[in-house]
């Protein structure tokens, strides 16, 4: 049991740039975009896609939910910080939701 959770460790890091290259990806040609919720949403696309955005989201809610343990504080104003956060790094020609609308920077 103990020599599984460095394996664990090791393939979540050897796959988490291969996930970061795809959202990159993914951000760059316009098929998903920042929220301020601190979520990425699609924008289109398919079923590749989807399964990016469950994958990224899962992975946001669970550190901001070890936030707010952490810190004491609710989730929607983890979820608020971070949002804000991400919409400020959003890079030229990418996407992000503001107003109730898409915005390209």
């Amino acid at each position: 049991m103990k020599l599984i959770t460095p394996i664990i460790v090791f393939l979540l890091l050897l796959t988490s740039p291969l996930m970061a290259m795809s959202l990159s990806q993914a951000k760059s040609q316009g098929l998903v975009g920042e929220t301020a919720a601190g979520y990425i949403e699609a924008r289109s696309g398919g079923g590749e896609v989807s399964a990016l955005v469950e994958t990224v989201n899962a992975q946001r809610r669970k550190d901001y939910e070890a936030m707010a343990k952490r810190d004491g504080i609710p989730l929607n104003a983890v979820e608020r910080v971070a949002g804000e956060k991400l919409i400020n790094r959003v890079g030229a020609g990418e996407y992000y939701k503001a107003n109730g609308g898409w915005q390209r920077r």
